[in-house]
């Protein structure tokens, strides 16, 4: 067990819930103005080959948006 100095306190644990919501916030934001996006995307032309798509275009345009800057 803990010693009671370790514990983390309610409050603390509610900042920082509150602080880790970026990615969530975002889609919220994302989905509420642009809820075909994706749909969008997914109607551009695909030069790849059928055989080989794992992932839509939506889904590897999602990514590069979340892949944090490295700059």
């Amino acid at each position: 067990m803990k010693k009671r100095k370790d514990w983390i306190r309610k409050a603390d644990k509610r900042k920082k819930k509150k602080k880790d919501r970026g990615i969530v916030d975002f889609m919220k934001i994302t989905y509420h103005f642009f809820q075909d996006l994706p749909h969008w995307i997914n109607e551009l032309e695909d030069p790849r080959n059928p055989s080989y798509i794992t992932y839509t275009q939506a889904d590897l345009v999602w990514m590069g948006v979340y892949v944090p800057s490295s700059q």
